[in-house]
């Protein structure tokens, strides 16, 4: 059995291959894990499989009840596969994005107000409004 492999299968066959090695070190880094690493593995194995057993495609499409009439369709339909993995990446890291941008207004701004608050105490009680600006280093512009 000879397996036709072309160059653009044996491209995405290694940059899969090294991608894998890849992400396998940044798990031994312990700079990803958890469903970081299950989602990059997942699209690296896709692609590697797909570079060696490309007519895996058709049994995925008949089960997604997909018509394939011709090469280009494959190529279509892997696209829209695709299109919804970039989705899927797009929103984890921007839910990720939003949460470590409240962690940061959480640690670093509510405790700046609050150490503000502490250190002028007794000015508290002597005015009806009390306005926090925050600004790192500006307090001779801001009068």
């Amino acid at each position: 059995m000879s397996i036709d492999i072309t160059v653009f299968r044996l491209i995405a066959l290694f940059i899969s291959f090294f991608a894998s090695l890849y992400l396998l070190r940044l798990v031994y880094l312990r700079k990803i894990r958890g469903f970081e690493f299950i989602l990059w593995f997942t699209l690296t194995l896709t692609v590697f499989t797909l570079s060696i057993f490309p007519a895996i495609i058709i049994l995925i499409f008949h089960y997604l009840t997909l018509s394939i009439i011709n090469r280009y369709d494959r190529l279509v339909g892997l696209s829209f596969i695709f299109i919804f993995f970039s989705f899927t990446v797009i929103f984890y890291y921007r839910n990720r994005l939003h949460t470590f941008r409240k962690q940061f207004l959480d640690i670093v701004q509510v405790n700046a107000a609050r150490q503000f608050i502490d250190n002028h105490t007794e000015e508290k009680g002597k005015f009806e409004i009390f306005v926090l600006i925050p600004a790192f280093n500006e307090g001779e512009n801001l009068g």
